[in-house]
């Protein structure tokens, strides 16, 4: 048996386990932060180690004042929106719920691609998009069919969902010209300039209060 198919099985399983994980990472550092202050932290973090990575490996690169705008509209949706979506659903959600309803985002994809590029869409993927339909209205409502979940945070995680798509599709014009971590770096930067306003405005005064534990720490690093 070849090893390079086994070593891309092991390496996608530790991926999905990473991405679950986070949901549950998240949650804890929520018990702390309030939302805007754990995704501000988060693409700080993440923006350090992904240009000192760039750097390290000599991908660092010029960006083009063309395609400015196309980053700034790109960030906007992710990691602005889509981390609001999320970060406020799974505050009012439980990681399961958020994790069904977020998993749902390669599902549209292909359906908005089609829309905007003409992409195929195949018979597969209209018989995932009603799977995963019905799968998260099977999580959502209960016999009677009322939301078994609140609808404040089936909102937010919607709208995590229909930025993340857009973001997809946005995103096909940008990789084209660049590297896949030269883009998150980028847009993650950005994304700290949009949320400083919202932190001094909405958190800061909650943030000084908090004393930080070995336990936040750790889920803040791990996310």
């Amino acid at each position: 048996m070849k090893l390079k198919p086994v070593y891309t099985y092991i390496l996608v399983t530790l991926a999905m386990v990473f991405w679950g994980m986070s949901f549950v990472w998240s949650k804890i550092v929520l018990d702390y932060y309030e939302p805007i202050t754990v995704v501000l932290l988060r693409l700080i973090l993440s923006s350090a180690l992904l240009f000192a990575g760039l750097a390290v490996f000599g991908k660092l690169r010029r960006l083009r004042r063309a395609d400015l705008r196309l980053f700034l509209l790109s960030a906007a949706f992710n990691p602005f929106l889509y981390f609001l979506g999320e970060n406020y659903g799974l505050k009012y959600s439980s990681p399961t719920v958020t994790a069904v309803i977020i998993a749902t985002i390669p599902v549209f994809t292909p359906v908005v691609a089609y829309l905007v590029y003409r992409e195929r869409l195949s018979k597969l993927n209209i018989f995932g998009l009603i799977v995963s339909f019905l799968g998260v209205l099977f999580m959502l409502l209960e016999r009677d069919y009322s939301l078994s979940v609140s609808p404040v945070g089936v909102a937010w995680l919607s709208l995590a969902v229909v930025t993340a798509v857009l973001y997809s599709v946005l995103l096909k014009k940008l990789a084209v010209r660049y590297d896949a971590f030269f883009i998150v770096a980028v847009q993650n930067l950005i994304g700290v300039f949009y949320f400083l306003p919202l932190f001094f405005i909405f958190d800061f005064r909650h943030f000084i209060t908090v004393q930080p534990t070995a336990e936040l720490i750790t889920a803040l690093l791990l996310l």
